[in-house]
Formats: C-alpha cells, sequence, structure tokens
C-alpha cells in the first residue's frame, strides 16, 4: 500500500524543487541582477555564485540539496582531475 504513493510524493517533491528553482531565479533576477552579471567564470567557480545566493536560504533549502548532488556529479566527470 505504501509503494502506491510512492509515485505521488516523488512528484509533489519534483513539483515543490520546481517552484524553489523558479522563486530563486525570480529573485536572483530582479535582486541580486547584479551578482550573476558581475560573475567571472574564469576567476571564479559556478558553485560559489550558487552558495552566495542560495544556501542560506531556507526557503531554497531542496533546490540547493539537489544542486549540490549535481555539482558533486559534474566534479566525477571533468577530465584530467585525480
Amino acid at each position: 500500500m505504501v509503494a502506491a504513493f510512492l509515485p505521488h510524493v516523488c512528484v509533489l517533491a519534483f513539483i515543490y524543487i520546481l517552484l524553489q528553482y523558479r522563486e530563486y531565479f525570480t529573485e536572483v533576477g530582479a535582486k541580486q541582477l547584479s551578482a550573476c552579471e558581475d560573475f567571472d567564470s574564469i576567476a571564479s567557480w559556478l558553485d560559489s555564485l550558487l552558495f552566495a545566493t542560495m544556501s542560506d536560504k531556507k526557503s531554497y533549502c531542496k533546490l540547493w540539496n539537489v544542486v549540490q548532488m549535481l555539482l558533486v556529479l559534474s566534479q566525477l566527470n571533468v577530465p584530467g582531475k585525480t
């Protein structure tokens, strides 16, 4: 019986994360646009920008968890890294 509810829980969690994603980019675009425009991808890593704009906000906690996992996964496939 629990297994029947699992797909619904996953869909709700996915929707919740998508709503956080939309809210994050709406807020960053409106209030912190200069942080994104001034971001230098040669001098800084993307994770530093995301950490600075996302990690300390409780309203993005689930989104930040997903972003952290994606950042870790992306580092596993970097050529030349040991």
